[in-house]
């Protein structure tokens, strides 16, 4: 009986050091962000396009960081024919898992997957509008309205340390939007941190430089 007891007791002492190896006091770090792709919006697009985008993240569980995500987006197209103007904030807000096995307590680089439900507000204007038929051409101007729309993203991407507190890296998105307002009887042309407003679901990327705050250090455990 005592060899079986002491052999139960080993292997007790044996899961909790596995535990502790699984789950290392960490550093406690604020993660600040900027989205630099946003720099190059009009060379990727036919349209004025302008914008920038930040995000805050902390590792508040092992492996798990709660996201804040915000934004500013503009658009504008002009051509003989029409004016459109877009512009607004958005936000985001929502959870990665960090797929990486952390190697030290000091370790931030992640390998993630998460959701995000996005939110924005934004103004919408029309005008400078020609239409020509057969009785001639009518000149047409519609007002600014004030529009919202809300989705959901499942996201993927990657963030590795390039220089002590100095991050880098990427997230690509599947959006599906929830429901939005719309211009007039008309699904809106262009939502800020969606994408065109007459799809229901789109993909985004984003790539980002980052820098950690460090806001708590553990002292140093055996194996971590």
């Amino acid at each position: 009986m005592w060899k079986y007891l002491i052999s139960l007791l080993c292997l007790v002492q044996l899961a909790q050091a596995q535990v502790t190896l699984e789950e290392p006091k960490r550093q406690v770090f604020v993660r600040f962000g900027v989205d630099v792709s946003r720099l190059g919006l009009n060379v990727m697009s036919d349209y004025n396009h302008s914008g920038f985008e930040m995000s805050l993240d902390a590792e508040v569980k092992y492996r798990y960081f709660p996201t804040l995500e915000a934004g500013y987006n503009k658009l504008s197209h002009q051509t003989e024919s029409i004016n459109y103007q877009s512009d607004g904030n958005y936000f985001r807000l929502g959870l990665d898992y960090n797929i990486l096995n952390y190697r030290q307590r000091f370790d931030r680089n992640l390998f993630f997957v998460g959701a995000r439900y996005g939110f924005t507000a934004f103004s919408q204007q029309t005008s400078d509008v020609f239409l020509t038929n057969e009785w001639g051409t009518v000149e047409l101007d519609f007002a600014p309205e004030d529009l919202s729309a809300h989705w959901v993203e499942a996201v993927i991407g990657l963030r590795g340390e390039i220089f002590k507190n100095f991050y880098m890296g990427y997230t690509i998105r599947v959006k599906q939007m929830l429901t939005h307002t719309e211009y007039g009887d008309i699904a809106p042309y262009w939502i800020p941190g969606f994408g065109k407003g007459s799809r229901v679901r789109t993909m985004g990327m984003s790539y980002s430089l980052f820098y950690a705050i460090p806001i708590k250090n553990p002292k140093p455990d055996f194996g971590n």
